[in-house]
């Protein structure tokens, strides 16, 4: 018999399981289907949560090819199910804790993926830190590349203003830079991203929106609401296909790693065949319903 432990982790360790799997699992005489599964391994020593409310709690389960074919007690997974033969492939579970997988049911992997590209700039302190993680992205692009980022908050700054334009291009002169705030409903440019925009002391407001100016009627690059921030976005060349699936991959590493494994996603097109393709070559790690 082959067998495993899993690894411990700091505190309490949870398997994500596909609840549809565990709760369409009966427990009593659960044998296996005429033909051998191709690959089968056994967990036991388990504190399982079903999800089922007639027997909320199981100790071992037998997963092949991906779907647990047998869950319950101890004695019913290894002499029904096979799990005491020589051959069987088990992982000790340590009496760890093992529930069901989350399902998300509305989320955007898409705009994920591409946020995942950007710079992070959630939990800056100062106006000064964001322009260090500028700085550190204009480093590892190409000058004229457009630099995204996302997530700062000025009321967590000393003197709680907006940023201007002048302060991304100490940074970044030959980068176009736009920024979005926390909110999503403001936004900050820099004076390349504000020319590519063709936005000028001259240019009016879109209905809806609004572009900041200062006391000499210059921009300051402050884009306020959509319709202002799409002004500078429209410029912004769509992701390549390999950028488009580096995001996704990263995204999708981070639902796993919080236990979700089913979404339900509203993107585009072209993330759709990204799935596709991470299916194909085995690494699509999440159940993916897309509405396109």
């Amino acid at each position: 018999m082959k067998t495993g432990t899993i690894r411990r982790r700091a505190g309490l360790v949870c398997f994500a399981i596909g609840a549809a799997a565990l709760s369409g699992i009966l427990f009593h005489a659960q044998v296996y289907a005429q033909e051998a599964p191709k690959h089968t391994v056994f967990y036991t020593h388990g504190r399982i949560y079903t999800n089922d409310p007639a027997e909320p709690w199981a100790e071992a389960m037998a997963v092949a090819d991906g779907k647990i074919v047998c869950i319950g007690k101890m004695a019913h997974v290894l002499l029904d199910c096979g799990g005491s033969q020589q051959s069987a492939e088990t992982v000790h579970l340590n009496e760890h804790f093992v529930m069901p997988g989350f399902n998300d049911a509305h989320v955007h992997l898409g705009s994920a993926g591409a946020d995942a590209l950007a710079v992070e700039l959630r939990g800056v302190k100062s106006p000064e830190e964001m322009q260090k993680r500028v700085a550190e992205a204009v480093a590892h692009h190409k000058e004229g590349e457009w630099i995204t980022g996302s997530g700062w908050d000025h009321t967590l700054w000393p003197d709680k203003r907006f940023p201007n334009r002048q302060q991304l291009d100490a940074v970044a002169p030959k980068n176009p830079v736009i920024l979005t705030h926390i909110s999503g409903h403001v936004a900050v440019a820099n004076s390349l991203a504000l020319k590519k925009a063709e936005i000028d002391k001259s240019t009016p407001n879109p209905p809806g929106g609004e572009i900041e100016h200062d006391g000499l009627g210059e921009p300051t690059g402050m884009l306020k609401e959509a319709a202002a921030m799409a002004l500078v976005r429209v410029r912004i060349p769509d992701l390549s296909g390999g950028e488009r699936r580096r995001g996704l991959e990263i995204v999708l590493s981070n639902v796993t790693r919080n236990g979700v494994t089913s979404v339900q996603d509203n993107s585009a097109w072209e993330d759709f065949q990204v799935y596709q393709q991470l299916k194909e070559d085995g690494k699509l790690t999440a159940r993916i319903t897309e509405w396109l």
